[in-house]
């Protein structure tokens, strides 16, 4: 049975959609672990792992092709996407699309969230930083191949990734645009806007 948010958005079952998981989801191939094993069973993920479930799939597909290419570095992910066929990349990246997004519980931190917030919807004109919202959606969803949710991801991957960004490790982002908005932010407000956002549920709703 498929059910819909009032958007209309499909929502899958969770088990409906894990009963079918590609062999790579649960068992991986040959040298190439499984996906689960660091993701999670569901795609939930955990601490500086992202959550996969329910981001596009256009948008996954390019991070693992990017991965593969060496446009985006992480010694794990690379050594994995460099393993994988194109067809095995857009095989994963429809299935983890397709997961409803698990509810997320987010870890208690010292996070400034007032200023999180005010960066999420707001950003900071003084320094030349746009809202979040302005290129990942009015509730932080997503918004096709480039722009990401961030709503429900996991707090401290999102703070890894700003930092890598900031730091000058990280270089897919569309046009530098994360570069230059990360580069002009603090670690604090990095760290601010990564929890206040990790704190937002996917689509105004999660799966219990």
């Amino acid at each position: 049975v498929i059910g819909s948010h009032g958007g209309g958005t499909p929502v899958v079952p969770a088990m409906a959609v894990l009963k079918d998981a590609p062999v790579l989801v649960h068992s991986g191939q040959g040298s190439v672990w499984s996906c689960a094993s660091c993701h999670g069973e569901a795609g939930e993920g955990a601490g500086i792992t992202p959550r996969l479930a329910g981001i596009s799939e256009a948008y996954l597909l390019k991070q693992l092709e990017d991965f593969a290419s060496g446009a985006r570095l992480n010694e794990s992910m690379q050594y994995v996407a460099r393993g994988l066929q194109p067809a095995d990349m857009k095989e994963l990246a429809s299935y983890y699309a397709k997961l409803p997004v698990p509810a997320i519980a987010v870890p208690s931190s010292d996070a400034d969230l007032a200023r999180g917030q005010a960066l999420f919807q707001k950003g900071d004109w003084k320094q030349n930083v746009p809202a979040c919202i302005s290129c990942h959606g009015s509730q932080g969803e997503g918004v096709g191949a480039a722009f990401p949710p961030l709503a429900a991801q996991q707090a401290d991957y999102l703070f890894s990734q700003l930092s890598a960004w900031k730091g000058g490790h990280r270089h897919n982002s569309p046009q530098t645009l994360m570069d230059d908005i990360a580069s002009r932010l603090s670690y604090e407000d990095l760290y601010a806007v990564s929890y206040y956002a990790a704190s937002l549920p996917a689509n105004g709703k999660q799966a219990k």
